[in-house]
């Protein structure tokens, strides 16, 4: 796992959650029995990153999306048009965008991290590394989710940011960096270039199971619990949401992804209110939306602009 604040050059990486073990299958009886395998020693996690990186190049080797040499000649269509420089532009750490293009980010200075004085560790061969010290014992399901949360959470939170009077924006790091940067300094369109960069593509699956986890792997029903039955509260009952097979109710969803408790009543803050009716009729949505003084009309979309239109200067 490689980590790197916003404002450094793009570096991919990936957060994967595994197994401490493998699963053995018992074919007369149709059952798996997961077996426990001690934590991978520093060679092995090295021998892991090794491999990667050559499966990796190989890959793009066949692809032709490497280049041994920068002055080579390399497929164009790797990426939709415009991305191709927003990403060339994050590899080599400047800016895209504004009168500061081709330049660096402006960093402001503080006083470095403790853990930063000591000796940076050695960069592995092709620059593969791998992170392999983050375990959760069985069982332990808050951990879990804590995990879980960390893998998938933003690269960048809001509120590390702040507009200055000036107009820019300054990104506050969570570490300083080992020469004692503790922020950078960018332009609003600037920033906009440097998050454009971390979109992923339309149409492009960023969550993938392997293995036995894998949509379609034979031992999959073995070894994915099931999802519990269907399950509805009582008619009478003030609440009432559904719960299907293994999905959470569009209540705790919300809840959860947004901190919105929907059932919170506005003027006295209790937990009593009650699903009465699902709208759809968009006249009726409009009604209701007018009654209570909201807009009823979308925001107007805008055309799409060409690259030309987006990276002039």
């Amino acid at each position: 796992m490689l980590r790197r604040p916003l404002p450094e050059p793009l570096n991919p990486h990936l957060h994967s959650l595994v197994t401490d073990g493998v699963f053995v299958e018992d074919t007369a009886e149709r059952t798996v029995t997961f077996l426990a395998l001690p934590p991978p020693t520093d060679g092995e996690v090295a021998d892991v990153a090794r491999e990667t990186c050559r499966r990796t190049r190989t890959i793009l080797i066949r692809h032709g999306r490497w280049k041994d040499d920068r002055d080579e000649p390399g497929e164009e269509d790797a990426a939709p048009e415009g991305l191709a420089d927003l990403y060339a532009a994050s590899l080599r750490g400047v800016l895209l965008f504004g009168a500061r293009r081709g330049q660096r980010a402006v960093r402001f200075f503080g006083q470095a991290a403790p853990r930063w004085s000591e000796e940076p560790r050695p960069r592995p061969p092709g620059a593969f590394d791998v992170h392999a010290r983050q375990a959760v014992h069985a069982g332990d399901r808050g951990a879990l989710e804590r995990l879980a949360r960390y893998v998938l959470r933003p690269p960048l939170s809001g509120g590390r940011l702040e507009r200055r009077d000036d107009g820019q924006i300054a990104i506050t790091l969570k570490r300083a960096w080992r020469d004692g940067t503790a922020g950078v300094l960018l332009e609003p369109l600037e920033l906009v270039g440097r998050l454009a960069a971390l979109v992923p593509q339309p149409r492009t699956n960023t969550i993938r199971f392997h293995g036995v986890y894998a949509a379609h792997a034979r031992l999959r029903k073995l070894v994915v619990p099931a999802g519990q039955p269907e399950k509805k509260s009582c008619p009478c009952a003030k609440e009432s949401p559904v719960r299907r097979d293994g999905h959470l109710a569009w209540a705790e969803l919300m809840a959860r992804v947004w901190e919105v408790d929907v059932f919170q009543c506005p003027r006295c803050h209790a937990h009593g209110m009650q699903r009465i009716a699902t709208i759809v009729d968009h006249d009726v949505v409009r009604r209701i939306l007018r009654a209570v003084g909201l807009p009823t009309d979308p925001p107007a979309s805008h055309a799409r602009r060409s690259a030309e239109e987006l990276f002039v200067d």
